[in-house]
């Protein structure tokens, strides 16, 4: 840590790492501290603290993050979070952090939740490790919030992106199967159903009866598939 300033809303903190995806494990493990001590003081629970990443490059050309903590969620704008996507995708160890933030904003800035997901779904996928993991949650997670949104075909269309990678996060099956589903690609739907069983998805029963997925409930090669939902 090369510098610090606590104010009254927000919080600045200059880190550097040997390893940049050490980050965001940092910033997770401070933050959720900070949360749970002034959760504690005020006798309250919930969230608390959202990070926003910023990127600078120093003479020598290492990268510090000069962190900055705002309470809440709503005041995220889409060009602040695309603008994080972005550095996220040049620099694969911030991407476990600005995902979490477009998760922060699900609930209160859907547009914005979406405009990052979007851009991170743009960047290459991570080789492996915890970045490619938080890749891979992120995709699911864009699934879920453009069809909760009613963003119905940009759903579907980045469920074409990310299916390829539902072996390695098996929710994707079923967030796809919605996607497509909603946009009437029944056919396709139902191929994300047999792909949930083939892999072991471990919510089958939930998608028996998953309102989401409309038409499909009915079809006999669904329950086929899936067995008909106990009554």
């Amino acid at each position: 840590m090369h510098a610090f300033t606590a104010l009254s809303n927000h919080l600045h903190y200059m880190l550097s790492a040997t390893m940049l995806e050490q980050i965001p494990l940092f910033l997770d493990y401070m933050l959720g501290n900070i949360a749970r001590q002034l959760n504690k003081l005020r006798g309250r629970s919930g969230r608390v603290l959202v990070a926003q990443i910023r990127v600078a490059a120093t003479r020598t050309g290492q990268l510090l993050l000069l962190v900055q903590a705002r309470q809440g969620a709503a005041a995220l704008d889409v060009a602040e979070v695309e603008r994080l996507a972005r550095a996220a995708a040049a620099h694969p160890g911030l991407i476990a952090q600005v995902a979490a933030l477009a998760h922060a904003a699900h609930g209160t800035n859907s547009d914005a939740a979406l405009a990052v997901y979007g851009a991170l779904l743009a960047a290459p996928i991570p080789p492996d490790g915890y970045a490619r993991t938080s890749w891979l949650y992120a995709a699911n997670n864009a699934l879920i919030v453009s069809h909760a949104a009613r963003r119905f075909a940009d759903s579907a269309r980045m469920a074409d992106q990310v299916v390829q990678y539902a072996p390695e996060n098996l929710h994707i099956t079923h967030a796809a199967a919605c996607s497509y589903a909603a946009v009437g690609r029944h056919d396709d739907a139902l191929a994300q159903v047999a792909r949930a069983v083939e892999l072991g998805y471990p919510h089958l029963d939930r998608m028996k009866v998953d309102p989401d997925l409309g038409p499909l409930l009915a079809r006999a090669d669904f329950q086929a598939r899936l067995g008909k939902p106990r009554r």
